[in-house]
Order: C-alpha cells, then structure tokens, then sequence
C-alpha cells in the first residue's frame, strides 16, 4: 500500500507539473512552479498520514492525490478571481498580498474542505475539516516564510 501511494503521487506529478498549484494565496505569491508542486506533495503527505495512518481509513492513494489536486486546483483559480478583483484598484502587489494572506488561509480551508468531502465521503465531515486545517497551516506556513524573506527581511 505504501509503496503503490508513492509511485502514485511521483507519477501524478511528473504527468501534471504545470497544473498544481496550491491554495488561493497562491497566484498573489506569484510563486515557482517547483514551490507549488512542494506545496502539494506537503499536503498529500499530510492528507495520506492523517487519512489513512492516524485515522485508520481505507483509501485508495489515487483518491487522495486527486482530491488534493482538485482542492488546490479550485482554490488556486478561485485566488486568481480574487487577484483579478483587486488588480487596478489602487493596491500594490505588496499590500494585496499582505490584506490577503489570513482571508486566503480561511477560504482556503473551507473551499479545500468542501471539495476533500466530496472526493472522500466516507470520512466524516469533521475530521476532513481537521485534515483541510491541516494541510492549508502546512501550506501557509511555507508561504508565510516565503512572504516575511521577501518583503519583512
């Protein structure tokens, strides 16, 4: 099981290295292409060993890569939407990425939650809420760090 989990996510990400992308925060970042495809592979360790090693789940690997795929996906146009809101209205990158960062986190929570339940049915809403919570913080800390070297430092 272990073996194939892996194999699974190293093919999804070699096939697909220009579609992940991570949270809605991330098009204000205007992060690398090899940072978002870290992000993912740090949240589909955290979805697999919360689901599947601390939960005691039966899921098929391919049902959490794509899940997570799909989550990030979806937040990450929606951050786009977001960003194309506030772009020529007066705001510099700097403080649309600022006035942004928390308000991502949350929806990126909530939407990447809604769409783990959909994926992932026979997991309880509240413990995929867990999981949503703890996949974006990992997420969000690694941008987080990335923000304060880039503007604070």
């Amino acid at each position: 099981m272990k073996k194939s989990f892996f194999i699974i996510l190293i093919a999804t990400c070699l096939l697909l290295p220009e579609m992940v992308y991570a949270d809605i925060y991330a098009p204000f970042m205007l992060l690398s292409n090899t940072l978002l495809f870290v992000l993912f592979i740090l949240e589909v360790t955290i979805v697999y060993l919360i689901i599947i090693k601390l939960l005691n789940y039966k899921i098929k690997p391919w049902k959490i890569i794509l899940s997570v795929f799909v989550a990030n996906l979806v937040t990450y146009f929606l951050g786009l939407l977001i960003l194309n809101l506030y772009w020529g209205k007066g705001y510099s990158v700097t403080e649309m990425e600022y006035l942004n960062l928390i308000t991502s986190f949350i929806f990126s929570i909530v939407f990447e939650w809604l769409i783990l339940m959909l994926f992932l049915k026979t997991i309880k809403k509240k413990e995929l809420l867990v999981v949503s919570v703890f996949m974006n913080f990992a997420s969000y800390t690694v941008i987080t760090y990335f923000f304060v070297q880039k503007y604070l430092i």
